[in-house]
């Protein structure tokens, strides 16, 4: 039939200069191939699909910072073991040292990390040293947090880790596209904190 015939057509989707040939399929859920080599396309590399009748692109943007932020984490790993921490004490630790008494809870909300695993390792920073909770004396249900010396004596260590960190991946760049790099992930930052906080759900 007609429909049939316009099923096994692939079709083009425009990005920028280039464009991506997706093939078709029977599914509500296509690949895509990358027109590079074809005359059709620059070479980015997109991805798109079609999910439930709606073309979708997917670009790259998530796997660049979820690289990122792998490399990151092994080197904050590294570095941090030379003083007895792991990558993942950072946030903890420094939230702790700005905010001392913080709850518990509210803790789990401002780093963005599941509750329960805060709770496993902030047990594990108290059994180490570093921090220490009280129940709330007016609602002995909050548990409040408090960063120990030992936890704010490394507070500069920490700092100087995220600070090398820092110039490692901004090596070459200038001071304006460390500006303007800063202003565009403030801007994602703030879009996924949007949907975490429920304003998008």
């Amino acid at each position: 039939t007609e429909k049939q015939k316009n099923r096994e057509k692939p079709f083009l989707t425009k990005r920028g200069s280039g464009a991506i040939l997706l093939n078709s399929c029977e599914s509500n859920s296509c690949e895509v191939k990358s027109c590079v080599g074809k005359g059709l396309g620059n070479g980015e590399d997109a991805v798109s699909r079609v999910e439930g009748g709606i073309r979708v692109k997917t670009h790259r943007i998530m796997r660049y910072i979820n690289r990122t932020f792998r490399v990151g984490k092994l080197y904050r790993n590294a570095r941090l073991s030379e003083i007895g921490l792991e990558g993942s004490d950072q946030p903890f630790l420094l939230t702790l040292c700005r905010e001392p008494g913080i709850s518990q809870d509210q803790l789990a909300k401002e780093i963005y990390i599941d509750k329960s695993a805060v709770a496993r390792k902030l047990a594990a920073l108290e059994k180490n040293g570093y921090v220490r909770r009280e129940s709330d004396p007016d609602d002995k249900r909050v548990l409040r947090v408090y960063p120990t010396e030992k936890a704010t004596a490394l507070q500069p260590a920490i700092g100087v880790t995220l600070a090398d960190w820092n110039e490692l991946i901004t090596k070459g760049f200038s001071e304006e596209e460390k500006e303007t790099l800063e202003t565009l992930l403030i801007r994602v930052m703030e879009n996924a904190m949007a949907w975490a906080d429920g304003e998008n759900r």
